[in-house]
């Protein structure tokens, strides 16, 4: 993949054995994929921080104590227009609490919380497993499905559209939306044009329940208060966006994952058939292994942090993979066992940008793989053929046909 945004001018302070290119948007060293890429560059004796010249130029935090360093450091590194190129980042109202830094972040994130409550979610996981087993019952006969298209993504999707009382026949917008975003940035259409299409598609509906609260998600929002006052149209669109983002192409993403390599393992799908206690441990253990999203955060400090110079509006970012395969953080990272003692890794985030919905999403997936391998136990992928993996923001398969 040719780079439009490739900048040869390497920052003032910036040693040459800092600088290695790598496009965060086309991550793959010749046949290997992205992960085993990504496993690649932590064998190479790079810098915990490296200069990149793709995209515009910027940092690409590798080690994980550099990502976590970073990570918690929310004073020197801002959320606001954090990507690259620095031109894509949106224009407009901020994703909130996403794009929001303390102190402010705190009070958004506690409207937010409530609706991913460990009470809340009771009544969704038996939505999850209803859904799931219409729908896998539904294709059971068939021998074969897109799975991205027929269940990846009308699963999460679908549960998403059900908590803010949205119309079921918006599910294929959406879904546009969020490959869209999640894809990397076109050289003649700003990012702003795909985030703003999800923005004008929310404003309507959000002022809509303002004036007419439901119980749903949407009207929680518009009735919330922060710092003694209602939220503004602009803060409750931007609450809305950063929910229904999340829903829309991560779990899909690590559904397709999960399966194409559940498809091709024999003996790891067997061990889950054989013993159904193991899959809440699976599905921890194949979304740390293949973590398919790219963090970033916007310098607003100068600081030096493992070595690295980092100046002002500099931007710095890292693939949740990298985090994960990091082999001074997990042992043989590569391998995907599913007895691995549990531990912290990057794939729902850390620190105060930590996902809100990582609990939702593991019910997700914990479920649906349940009510799969009780009805479908065998299956593969049609052909054998690898999958066709899209890089950006969020990488996913766009294609994965199975067959059974």
């Amino acid at each position: 993949m040719t780079d439009p945004f490739y900048n040869e001018t390497i920052p003032p302070g910036v040693s040459a054995d800092q600088v290695f290119d790598f496009n965060l948007f086309a991550p793959c060293f010749g046949d290997l994929d992205p992960f085993e890429s990504v496993s690649r560059l932590h064998g190479l004796g790079l810098p915990p921080i490296f200069w990149t010249r793709n995209n515009g130029g910027h940092w690409i935090a590798l080690a994980a104590d550099a990502i976590d360093d970073v990570v918690g450091d929310p004073h020197s590194f801002s959320s606001m227009d954090p990507f690259v190129p620095p031109e894509h980042n949106f224009g407009g109202p901020p994703f909130v609490p996403l794009n929001v830094d303390p102190p402010e972040h705190a009070g958004y994130r506690a409207i937010v919380a409530p609706i991913f409550a460990p009470a809340r979610l009771g009544d969704i996981e038996a939505e999850v497993r209803r859904m799931a087993g219409e729908w896998i019952d539904q294709a059971s006969s068939a021998g074969t499905c897109e799975f991205m298209y027929d269940f990846a993504a009308r699963v999460p999707v679908g549960i998403f559209l059900k908590l803010l009382d949205l119309p079921a026949e918006d599910l294929d917008d959406l879904l546009k939306i969020g490959r869209a975003f999640a894809s990397p940035p076109p050289p003649d259409a700003p990012r702003d044009a795909v985030i703003q299409t999800l923005f004008d598609y929310l404003r309507p509906i959000v002022e809509d329940r303002a004036a007419s609260p439901r119980d749903d998600v949407i009207s929680k929002v518009t009735m919330a208060e922060y710092q003694d006052r209602r939220l503004t149209i602009d803060e409750m669109v931007g609450m809305c966006a950063t929910i229904v983002s999340a829903g829309i192409d991560t779990t899909s993403a690590a559904l397709g994952f999960i399966f194409e390599f559940l498809a091709r393992s024999t003996e790891h799908r067997r061990a889950l058939v054989a013993d159904p206690s193991l899959i809440s441990a699976a599905t921890e253990e194949l979304v740390r292994r293949f973590g398919a999203t790219s963090l970033a955060r916007r310098a607003v400090a100068t600081v030096v942090v493992h070595g690295a110079p980092i100046r002002p509006e500099q931007r710095i970012l890292w693939m949740t993979s990298m985090y994960n395969l990091n082999p001074a953080r997990f042992e043989r990272p590569m391998e995907v066992e599913f007895t691995r003692p549990r531990s912290v890794h990057m794939s729902f985030g850390k620190g105060i940008h930590s996902c809100l919905g990582a609990r939702l999403a593991r019910i997700e997936l914990d479920v649906f793989l349940k009510e799969w391998l009780a009805r479908i136990p065998d299956f593969e992928v049609l052909d054998g053929k690898t999958p066709f993996i899209r890089p950006g923001l969020s990488m996913s398969y766009d294609s994965l046909p199975l067959v059974w």
